[in-house]
């Protein structure tokens, strides 16, 4: 298995989350102490999302604890797409429906509802059917019991989940990945392509201004699902794809690059999402130097004024 240095990992570990920590704090009170003139729903909707990792939760807190705050992670996922539909849904209501911004057709508000209220509250208190308990460890073999093994002797507490895809934790887990994944498929054909026409077809049919600021809304739809597409769910599905079609060998490998690469892009885009909440918020525009046109005035006006009478 690749070898790394763990003081250095954590090291770094301990920097990024510290940072994402700081940059979140700091991007959420700018934009409520300094808001804009004009009301953003962008900044109405946001909240301090901190995306941190820790030393020793699991092993001062328990097995338990770290389960419940593991999947307490997993289903912020939730509300990293949340925001990013508000913002779709906003401007689709505007220049595809032509109705008022914050319109809601009922079997949307029902969507929603299911998405992004019960999902979550239902998924955090399944997490005890995740644990395998310790005395059914030692019936695993081969690179599990090895990895088990190899971490527990050197101080680490290693927590295992039951993969059992007919077990009611499971299908609570795949209830919750499939619901957002068909959502998010179903969004781009339903909000995402007509409003990107829409909105060049309306900035084709407006002034100089008017056409800028909704091209600036096309970048700004599209960085808040580049973000995240990039940082967070590409390296996770990577590895995980990795993982599961690869033989035991490889899968060595695999295992060690979802641990040493995934959490530091994933932290990473916690700090761009603060970065990012800032860009959509505010409109940060060069300033433009005045161009001064000067005129070259005669200095003999009489003669021109002479000619000009001598031709009538």
């Amino acid at each position: 298995m690749l070898e790394f240095d763990e003081d250095l990992y954590d090291t770094i570990i301990a920097i990024e989350s510290c940072i994402a920590i700081t940059m979140n704090i700091s991007a959420f009170i700018w934009m409520h102490i300094q808001p804009k003139q004009k009301s953003k729903e962008f900044t109405r909707i946001s909240f301090p999302l901190i995306g941190s990792a820790n030393r020793g939760l699991c092993t001062y807190g328990g097995t338990m604890l770290c389960t419940y705050m593991t999947t307490t992670a997993l289903t912020s996922i939730h509300y990293i797409i949340f925001p990013i539909c508000i913002a779709y849904l906003l401007r689709f209501n505007v220049f595809v429906r032509k109705k008022h911004k914050y319109y809601r057709a009922n079997w949307e508000k029902v969507l929603h509802f299911y998405l992004w209220g019960i999902l979550p509250v239902v998924f955090v208190p399944t997490s005890y059917l995740y644990l395998i308990p310790d005395e059914d460890i030692r019936q695993f073999k081969g690179l599990t019991l090895e990895i088990y093994d190899k971490y527990t002797s050197d101080g680490f507490i290693l927590v295992l989940f039951d993969a059992n895809s007919l077990r009611l934790s499971s299908l609570a887990l795949w209830v919750n990945v499939f619901s957002e994944l068909t959502f998010l498929v179903c969004a781009i054909f339903y909000y995402y392509i007509p409003l990107e026409l829409a909105l060049r077809k309306a900035m084709k049919e407006s002034r100089f201004d008017t056409a800028r600021i909704i091209k600036s809304n096309i970048v700004k739809l599209r960085v808040i699902i580049v973000i995240p597409a990039v940082l967070a769910v590409t390296p996770l599905m990577i590895t995980m794809g990795m993982a599961m079609l690869f033989t035991d060998n490889l899968l060595r490998y695999c295992l060690a690059l979802m641990r040493y690469l995934s959490l530091p892009l994933v932290l990473i885009f916690f700090m761009a999402s603060s970065i990012n909440s800032v860009y959509q918020s505010y409109n940060f525009k060069k300033r433009k130097t005045p161009i001064v046109r000067k005129n070259k005035i005669s200095s003999t006006p009489d003669r021109f004024n002479h000619v000009k009478k001598s031709n009538i």
